[in-house]
């Protein structure tokens, strides 16, 4: 179990007890532990990595055991089978999930939402985003399915065209507050550059046996754009203080003449951040 987690999960035996965690140092996990409690603002419980976490990732200790196939290693466990095909189930939701909150995010129809406090009906929303009302509506009924968007509840389905939307505080700080710590989207623009470029890694990677791949430019606009949104907390918020705990470098970028290359800035968020932070430094992002 990680030290301070909470977790009283005792270790298994074989490779498992063996291979330390991911996590298993206080340190690493304070040093989580602060990240995630400054960016939610509320502390976070740290999960052991003998157990599921709250993405369901599988921990590599266990992996480490599952790479040796011991004997009856082909037989069927039912609760396993079980468990495997409800979070296979779980895990395609979340893919139909990402190309909702993408849907929602580039079209504006979370934003439009979020600034309607009564409600919009699907028309209605469809009208302001300039899309059309069929597709909106089904986005509308999908979002519902997944908590992102609220409706009525029951009623005659002939009254579907009549039924306003509304996202709740929450749903909004999610989904439509755009540079929040909670916001999202950055993240789902993301994962669905990553999609797309899918049949590029396949052919280009995993077949090239010269050592070919696709590269990160490859990935376009929503890839870049994504990231950037991302971190831009990360670097609004931590970054500045990051460096100024380092006496030695907030000595060296307080001066006048001071000069900082940010290499790799995408965006630029982490070299504005700095700048701001450091206004008398020349700060140079490329």
């Amino acid at each position: 179990p990680i030290p301070g987690s909470g977790c009283q999960r005792p270790p298994s035996g074989g490779i498992a007890a063996q291979t330390p965690a991911v996590m298993s140092s206080p340190a690493a996990a304070s040093r989580m532990k602060l990240l995630a409690s400054h960016l939610l603002g509320a502390p976070l419980d740290v999960t052991c990595r003998g157990c599921r976490g709250p993405f369901g990732m599988r921990p590599l200790r266990q992996m480490a055991v599952s790479a040796r196939a011991p004997a009856g290693a082909g037989k069927v466990e039912e609760r396993e089978l079980k468990d495997l095909v409800a979070r296979v189930v779980g895990d395609l939701s979340g893919s139909v999930a990402v190309q909702l909150i993408y849907i929602g995010d580039r079209l504006g129809l979370f934003k439009r939402l979020a600034a309607a406090p009564d409600g919009l009906t699907a028309g209605e929303l469809a009208e302001r985003a300039g899309c059309h009302p069929r597709y909106v509506e089904t986005w509308c009924q999908a979002c519902v399915a997944h908590s992102f968007v609220e409706t009525e509840r029951g009623g005659d389905v002939a009254a579907d065209a009549a039924r306003p939307y509304w996202m709740t505080g929450a749903q909004r700080e999610v989904l439509a507050n755009e540079g929040g710590r909670s916001f999202q989207c950055g993240h789902a623009q993301l994962l669905s550059a990553s999609a797309q470029a899918t049949p590029a890694i396949i052919d280009r990677g995993f077949r090239d046996l010269s050592g070919g791949g696709v590269g990160w430019a490859e990935l376009g606009d929503d890839a870049r754009d994504g990231v950037a949104r991302m971190n831009a907390v990360t670097h609004r918020e931590l970054l500045p203080a990051w460096v100024d705990a380092i006496p030695e470098a907030r000595r060296a970028l307080s001066g006048p003449s001071a000069r900082i290359l940010d290499v790799g800035c995408g965006c630029g968020e982490s070299t504005m951040s700095i700048a701001t932070a450091f206004p008398k430094a020349e700060v140079l992002g490329i």
